[in-house]
């Protein structure tokens, strides 16, 4: 019933012609969200990933979908795909995010930027986590050629040990 409602919803959206304003602030307020808990999802009583999970875990994915649709999403599909390994580890659903986030990001230009490298670097992450090793190590590298030409020491220390743990899993590394 409630995807019959979303469906109704949507369509007078698009016959107001406010569908992309409504999904535009739509996608705005989750990034807000989680950037709100960033670094602490599950440690703040206001911040419940549990509650987040039940009631908006598939909003956040609708936000990734819609900015795959829209060729002028990228910085918000950009700043949330930093936050997705966060809140979907928390909540329970990594596997979710590897079908929407991959795809988000390639339709996203390649940039040199933190935001970008961050991104990238988060995949990897959900792939490290998940023990899909090989496919870490392809998302990591990328994220480490980014961190060397932004120059940022820090998040390529931290790129750097997510690699050697995958390296290590799959025997790459001793």
């Amino acid at each position: 019933m409630l995807e019959t409602i979303r469906e109704f919803a949507l369509e007078q959206l698009a016959a107001a012609g406010e569908e992309d304003t409504a999904r535009r602030a739509h996608a705005e307020h989750f990034v807000m969200l989680l950037e709100a808990g960033q670094g602490r999802f599950g440690d703040e009583p206001w911040m419940n990933p549990m509650r987040i999970s039940a009631t908006d875990r598939h909003n956040v994915t609708a936000v990734l979908e819609w900015a795959n649709r829209n060729e002028d999403a990228a910085g918000h599909a950009l700043r949330l795909l930093t936050r997705l390994p966060d809140f979907y580890d928390s909540v329970g659903h990594l596997n979710e995010a590897l079908l929407v986030a991959p795809a988000a990001l390639r339709r996203i230009a390649p940039r040199v930027t933190p935001a970008y490298a961050d991104a990238i670097q988060s995949i990897g992450h959900i792939y490290n986590t998940l023990n899909d090793d090989a496919q870490a190590l392809v998302w990591l590298q990328q994220a480490q050629d980014l961190w060397r030409q932004i120059d940022a020491p820090r998040k390529l220390v931290r790129a750097l040990e997510r690699a050697q743990r995958s390296a290590r899993n799959i025997g790459d590394l001793d």
